[in-house]
């Protein structure tokens, strides 16, 4: 069975942001991005990068008034950051609508990250059921801002077909679009469509370096035990058993047991290897 990747979210602050308590009222992002905004968001990463917290929000809030939506980003996980420490304290309420308003205006402001990261929010449901629609505008913003992430995960969903319509072509276009980045997801799943001709034309050929450009890249050596699978099914002359049952061997403990599973049958009709029921 061919393992379609599947990226973990993980949200990981640019800045040392972690130990910042919001200060103050919650600025709002100016309409127009000053010159000074790109200077004064650099001094602010500078500041909370030494720990300086009380000095880097504070310019993190001169930044945002000056249209700075990377600073708007930044601080909005301060806030979420202060409402996670406490839910229940007297100010987590407005934490909680200073984070989630400072993303938004983010995310307006064209910023890939906040973008990619609302989306994540809005397709887990945090901003309530029902909005996946939302979540799929925004990945695509995201997307043609150049974020390899949402990319994948606009190829993703489409390639799933459970919260959009399936559509393998369109999965395939976002998928390649983050292959050209380097995605390795990406590379990996738009190397079963075209294996399968799931979206692309059927070349086995580009499916399989596709394959090769990846494999024993990961720690759980996914793609290199993908690659295994191609061969052991595809047609003369991409198929080789024996180097697919070599890959299986490799991979080992390492992919839920579908190595061993593939091993197993292999061993079990003498698939690239003597056939032998003990193995």
């Amino acid at each position: 069975m061919l393992k379609i990747c599947k990226l973990s979210i993980v949200l990981l602050l640019a800045l040392a942001l972690a130990a910042c308590a919001a200060r103050g009222a919650a600025p709002t992002l100016g309409k127009e991005r000053s010159a000074r905004a790109d200077e004064l968001y650099s001094e602010a990463r500078h500041k909370l990068a030494m720990d300086d917290c009380e000095a880097g929000e504070a310019l993190l809030v001169k930044a945002v008034k000056a249209g700075s939506p990377q600073a708007a980003f930044a601080l909005s996980h301060v806030y979420e950051r202060k409402y996670a420490e406490n839910p229940s304290a007297p100010k987590a309420k407005e934490y909680k609508e200073n984070a989630d308003r400072l993303l938004h205006e983010a995310a307006g402001g064209n910023y890939a990250p906040a973008q990619y990261s609302l989306a994540t929010r809005y397709k887990d449901g945090d901003f309530g059921p029902g909005q996946i629609q939302t979540a799929v505008d925004w990945y695509k913003r995201a997307a043609l801002n150049g974020s390899s992430l949402a990319q994948f995960w606009l190829g993703y969903l489409y390639n799933l077909g459970e919260e959009v319509p399936l559509d393998y072509a369109e999965a395939a276009k976002w998928y390649q679009m983050a292959a050209d980045q380097g995605e390795q997801a990406s590379i990996n799943n738009l190397a079963i469509f075209y294996c399968w001709g799931q979206g692309v034309p059927q070349d086995w050929a580009k499916g399989i370096a596709l394959f090769e450009s990846i494999k024993g890249t990961d720690s759980s050596d996914l793609w290199s035990y993908n690659l295994g699978v191609i061969r052991f099914w595809a047609p003369a002359p991409y198929g080789d058993k024996a180097a697919a049952v070599k890959a299986f061997r490799a991979t080992l403990g390492t992919n839920d047991g579908y190595a061993e599973s593939a091993l197993g049958e292999a061993y079990a009709y003498g698939w690239g290897v003597k056939r032998d029921f003990k193995q």
